[in-house]
């Protein structure tokens, strides 16, 4: 068979040197490649690249951009599935080390899992504004036996964003690293810088006593004399006077049913899902191929 991929794109004119026209692009139609006709699933092994499953299934190693196109895999160096050497590499690289990935937060999601039921009086002990996060868990398809959490994967960017204002600040904030906040001895918080300067920063995705009562009653810490904050990354180090909040996403008596999602454990859960691909038939390969090749070499004008 032996189809390249980029051998069928257009040749262009591009700074006045010829060049491949790689506005052009082909997309499997959605869902296909979960027909069990044409498709069916493999479990890459550890150390196995794209190159070796198209050479022992289809007999052509250069074949593996139908993997590629088939699998929606954009960049085949981290869309595919690593090994854990690789993936270790791959935090290193966009992260910087293991630990900054582990603490880093990227967003916030309804965590529904293994929550344990809850009786007819429970729920209706809620207020209105936590039932929304449950169902109720029929018998006999009309009888309600309890509630139970909804299954719903809703997302917000960050739980909520705070103005502080500090003073003595001499070294800047990281971008996005994580900042140490201490409002009163022996609280603790922590939160991510997004932007600010010498007199104010912005953080997002507090945790624990990362903001003061009185709009956290759980804290019981107010801002004081020996209130200050402390960059990890950077070591940037800044009393804090004040604060405001910016936006609020998920509110105090709601945050028990969302969790954060930190950058280390979507990482590892991406590369699992890596791990799974949908691997063509190989009767049909050939006219996909082809029929790539014709799509890719029309001239769009």
């Amino acid at each position: 068979m032996s189809q390249t991929y980029f051998k069928n794109f257009n040749i262009i004119t591009y700074a006045n040197t010829p060049a491949l026209d790689l506005t052009e692009r082909i997309i499997v139609r959605n869902g296909t490649q979960y027909n069990p006709y044409q498709y069916y699933p493999l479990d890459i092994s550890d150390g196995v690249r794209a190159d070796m499953i198209s050479y022992q299934n289809w007999g052509d190693p250069y074949a593996s951009w139908i993997l590629y196109l088939t699998n929606n895999i954009i960049d085949p160096y981290y869309d595919f599935y690593l090994t854990q050497e690789q993936f270790n590499e791959f935090i290193k690289g966009k992260y910087g080390t293991t630990v900054r990935a582990q603490n880093t937060i990227l967003y916030y999601k309804v965590d529904w899992t293994d929550d344990m039921p809850i009786s007819i009086a429970g729920y209706n002990a809620l207020d209105a504004h936590e039932m929304k996060y449950y169902e109720p868990n029929y018998a006999n398809g009309s009888f309600i036996v309890n509630y139970i959490r909804k299954k719903d994967d809703l997302t917000v960017t960050t739980n909520y964003m705070l103005q502080l204002t500090i003073s003595g600040n001499t070294v800047a904030f990281s971008n996005n690293e994580v900042i140490n906040i201490s409002y009163v001895f022996g609280s603790n918080g922590t939160a991510q810088f997004v932007a600010g300067n010498s007199t104010n920063i912005i953080v997002q995705h507090g945790v624990g006593d990362a903001f003061p009562a009185p709009d956290n009653p759980n804290a019981n810490v107010v801002i004081g004399p020996n209130s200050f904050c402390i960059g990890v990354d950077s070591g940037a180090t800044a009393a804090i006077t004040g604060y405001s909040f910016v936006s609020r996403n998920i509110a105090i008596d709601e945050e028990v049913f969302w969790s954060p999602v930190y950058a280390y454990d979507y990482e590892v859960e991406k590369n699992s899902g890596n791990r799974i691909i949908n691997v063509m038939k190989s009767n049909y390969v050939p006219p996909f191929a082809n029929r790539t090749a014709n799509l890719l070499s029309q001239v769009i004008r």
